[in-house]
Formats: C-alpha cells, sequence, structure tokens
C-alpha cells in the first residue's frame, strides 16, 4: 500500500495531537500535586 503525503500528515498530525493531550494530562498531574502540597502546609 503506498502512503501518500495527505496520508502520512494526518498521521502525523494525529501522533503530535496525542502527544500534547498526554503533555496537558502531566501539566495537570503536576500542576495538582503543587496545589496540594501548599494547602497542606
Amino acid at each position: 500500500a503506498g502512503v501518500t503525503k495527505e496520508s502520512l500528515r494526518t498521521e502525523m498530525m494525529k501522533q503530535t495531537h496525542l502527544a500534547s493531550a498526554q503533555e496537558m494530562q502531566e501539566a495537570k498531574h503536576t500542576l495538582f500535586k503543587e496545589i496540594k502540597r501548599r494547602m497542606v502546609q
């Protein structure tokens, strides 16, 4: 099966989207930990 530039671009967009979504989750997680830590003090 030949991969067209269009499908390749779509695939890359998906990968990028997944990566950024994961990063967002980690950022939120870190933020929550920071907030909890401050509330405890």
